[in-house]
């Protein structure tokens, strides 16, 4: 018999490794992200702007973006760069709900 190339799948209601991997990544950036544009506010309010400024960026800027392997240079040391991140992580809007949910997993 021959071995398997690739691992079988978890099965129904399991995610992969690959996008385990992915969220954590994704979750990682919106930690940045609050960290470096947030200090000094609470959570719920770091979650609620970051909410905000993500859908705002995934309805414009990131319509012309998203085809791009880097950060565009015109986003670095913006918050739009680490946005960029997220969204290249899981193109998926991140509710504000999740977002304060990752924040205080730190």
């Amino acid at each position: 018999m021959k071995p398997l190339r690739h691992p079988p799948p978890a099965g129904p209601g399991h995610r992969l490794p690959m996008t385990l991997l992915h969220l954590r990544v994704r979750d990682l950036f919106l930690r940045a992200a609050a960290e470096i544009h947030c200090a000094g506010i609470s959570n719920h309010a770091a979650a609620e702007w970051l909410h905000k400024r993500l859908a705002r960026y995934r309805e414009c800027g990131w319509q012309r973006d998203r085809i791009a392997e880097t950060v565009p240079p015109r986003l670095a040391g913006r918050v739009e760069g680490l946005l960029f991140c997220v969204l290249k992580c899981s193109d998926r809007l991140v509710s504000s709900r999740l977002v304060r949910a990752v924040l205080a997993r730190d």
